[in-house]
């Protein structure tokens, strides 16, 4: 759930169910105890995080085609609002994660040059630099959109078969 409190939005948990239980001394009955509680969405891997908001994206989207289909989309739907919101947190991490993938990949590069790495240092150095290009292509092979009015319109597509 996301509230947006004074401009600011936080993603939140609800939590709910059975807490516990009571024992009446009287009778030995059992009765439970309900509650529920809320929390902040713990931090996670930006992947992980990736891979929620784009399911996200896609469960809505998919539950309003018709609507995106029509081209005229109210935007202060709650539903829109929140594809809204998650595309921005897409971008923000797509964009923390190319800087990240950026500044690695020169730290890897210019750690290949030193000449005190031995023979075995520098195959290891070379393996992580493979398996960071790989990880570099499949960030840029995710399909980016321009704006939220692109991506539900793509995503509609896909939903719509």
């Amino acid at each position: 759930v996301d509230w947006d409190y004074y401009g600011t939005t936080y993603n939140l948990h609800f939590s709910a169910g059975f807490t516990g239980c009571t024992q009446d001394q009287s009778d030995g009955t059992l009765t439970p105890v309900l509650g529920w509680y809320v929390t902040h969405d713990p931090p996670g891997e930006p992947m992980e995080r990736l891979a929620t908001i784009e399911s996200e994206m896609e469960a809505l989207v998919k539950g309003h085609v018709d609507e995106a289909k029509t081209g005229t989309i109210d935007k202060s739907l709650p539903w829109y609002v929140r594809v809204s919101l998650l595309y921005l947190e897409r971008k923000a991490i797509y964009g923390s994660l190319a800087k990240q993938h950026t500044d690695e990949g020169e730290r890897l590069e210019k750690e290949l040059t030193y000449s005190w790495y031995s023979a075995k240092q520098k195959q290891e150095l070379e393996k992580k630099i493979r398996t960071h290009e790989e990880e570099k292509s499949e960030l840029e092979s995710t399909p980016w959109f321009d704006s939220v009015e692109d991506m539900v319109q793509a995503l509609s597509d896909a939903s719509s078969g």
